[in-house]
């Protein structure tokens, strides 16, 4: 099983467990953020051709996200839709909805 560590706590997380904690998703940068289930702590992503990118967000002129670690995650996928956003990943999806 896969797992990433939080930014803040240092708790290892198994992808599953963080793509349910996926609480947004920004079109602007095509990245999400999750809440660390053990601290609650925000934690900004990308997925990029097989990897959950951890990184963060930055504005330098237009807004961007930087990437720090990557995590291997074999036929991790996001589809981006009106309503929101679906993670896939090991046969599961996990839907985030953007509102409105």
């Amino acid at each position: 099983m896969q797992e990433l560590s939080c930014t803040q706590c240092n708790a290892l997380i198994s992808i599953e467990t963080f793509l349910a904690s996926v609480t947004g998703y920004s079109r602007s940068t095509n990245s999400s953020v999750a809440a660390c289930p053990h601290c609650g702590a925000s934690i900004e992503f990308q997925l990029r051709k097989g990897c959950l990118v951890i990184g963060y967000t930055y504005s330098s002129g237009s807004l961007h996200f930087e990437g720090l670690t990557d995590i291997p995650a074999r036929g991790i996928s996001c589809q981006a839709d009106a309503q929101g956003v679906t993670f896939s990943y090991q046969g599961r999806t996990y839907r985030v909805q953007t509102g409105a």
